[in-house]
């Protein structure tokens, strides 16, 4: 996909070049009643600006043509079917990647819930990889405006998809061992208690079988529900939330 990416840019920075060529563009963009009017900046550094400038890009494409053509610019991409197929899918698979971007931004979560985005992104490459397979557009809203993709094409998104769930495993193997301690603290009422460390388990049967806390867990859930467990009585459970929430997500 970075041959999308470089002419995606490349065709944006020849427009706003010059200022009178970010003028023209944008008055030609309101003679054609187009409802967007004028191209973002396109910022390398930033994920989300980038995701941002593929989808005006590719709902503006015909009329950045026929802009170029008129200035004795023309991008050949512009009228390559696998060229606006690949940017098609590239602006869906970025919109995908933007939507988990912005969930793990939101704020006062706790690492086990951005871990939770994470796993849950994970099982959606997946699936879509198994649709894309199969020929079912139906998450990939811009690449199914198009109606007909060829099947290589879409055994090509298939396999970048397979690729990226790869990375994706790469990237978070830390988390891995991290897992049963997520998991005692996301869901402390139903984990088993031979699934635990031996010096937490009488603290776990004690939190188990006290029915107020167990109600203050349904009501506020994490990790509100850790400011009401007791340091003296838990001080095993205490600790380990401490160092779970402790744990930055930018990092």
């Amino acid at each position: 996909m970075k041959e999308v990416m470089d002419v995606v840019v490349k065709t944006v920075i020849c427009i706003r070049a010059r200022w009178l060529n970010h003028r023209q563009v944008t008055s030609c963009l309101a003679s054609t009643d187009s409802e967007y009017g004028e191209l973002l900046y396109h910022t390398q550094l930033r994920w989300l600006s980038c995701g941002n400038v593929l989808k005006l890009f590719f709902a503006l494409r015909e009329e950045i043509d026929s802009f170029l053509k008129m200035k004795n610019k023309e991008v050949p991409q512009l009228a390559d079917s696998t060229f606006i197929c690949n940017l098609a899918f590239l602006t869906d698979l970025t919109d995908h990647l933007n939507a988990l971007n912005l969930k793990l931004q939101s704020r006062k979560q706790v690492i086990t819930q951005m871990y939770d985005s994470v796993k849950s992104f994970k099982v959606k490459l997946t699936f879509w990889g198994k649709q894309l397979t199969a020929g079912n557009l139906v998450h990939f809203s811009t690449l199914n405006s198009l109606g007909k993709v060829e099947p290589k094409s879409l055994k090509e998104y298939a396999d970048i998809i397979s690729n990226l769930h790869k990375q994706f495993d790469v990237w978070f193997k830390d988390f891995k061992a991290l897992e049963p301690h997520f998991q005692l603290f996301s869901t402390p009422f139903a984990v088993e208690i031979d699934n635990v460390a031996e010096e937490m388990q009488m603290d776990l049967v004690e939190l188990q079988c006290d029915t107020i806390l167990k109600q203050k867990y349904t009501d506020v859930g994490i990790p509100e529900f850790y400011r009401f467990l007791s340091q003296e009585g838990f001080p095993t459970l205490f600790s380990a939330s401490v160092r779970i929430m402790a744990m930055f997500g930018s990092t």
